[in-house]
């Protein structure tokens, strides 16, 4: 040893064979590729998983949408439809009947006995009616808007489903 600078070296690692020298990096490759494939795998299953997630909500706020809101245009179209009838309808159609012809009522058998297309769409098959007339039915196309027929015939159509009450 030398005294005057006196440099002592310390090696915290043991001395490794080269073959144990080997078989650890082949360990920790092997280590490291698990880890990365893992990885990988488990943040694709998590990609997954919200995928999944994110389609659920979808979805389900689609169906939310779906339930309401034909309710929702329905009623206000109704409501609207309501006011059109009383001003153009209600003369001959008062409480669902027909004072010109007593077998021809809104009631919803009679609706179904006597307008073609009723069962493939009820509120268009009334508003077709409407639109165009029949027999002792005035046409109402010209004089009522597009908006008007079809809200006329959302309301006879609710009204229809609960018997005129």
């Amino acid at each position: 040893m030398e005294q005057e600078g006196c440099s002592v070296s310390f090696n915290p690692w043991p001395p490794l064979s080269s073959a144990r020298f080997h078989g650890l990096i082949r360990g920790d490759l092997k280590n490291l590729v698990f880890l990365s494939v893992s990885r990988s795998f488990s943040r694709k299953i998590h990609e997954l998983k919200d995928l999944r997630m994110r389609h659920f909500l979808s979805l389900a706020l689609a169906a939310l949408i779906a339930l309401f809101s034909p309710s929702m245009v329905s009623a206000a179209d109704a409501a609207h439809g309501e006011q059109i009838f009383s001003a153009n309808c209600a003369a001959c159609h008062i409480g669902g009947g027909n004072v010109v012809n007593g077998q021809r009522t809104l009631q919803q058998d009679d609706l179904k006995a006597y307008l073609a297309n009723y069962n493939e769409g009820h509120q268009k098959a009334i508003a077709y009616q409407v639109t165009n007339g029949k027999n002792g039915m005035p046409a109402f196309g010209a004089k009522l808007s597009a908006d008007d027929i079809v809200d006329v015939a959302a309301y006879v159509e609710s009204q229809s489903i609960n018997g005129w009450a």
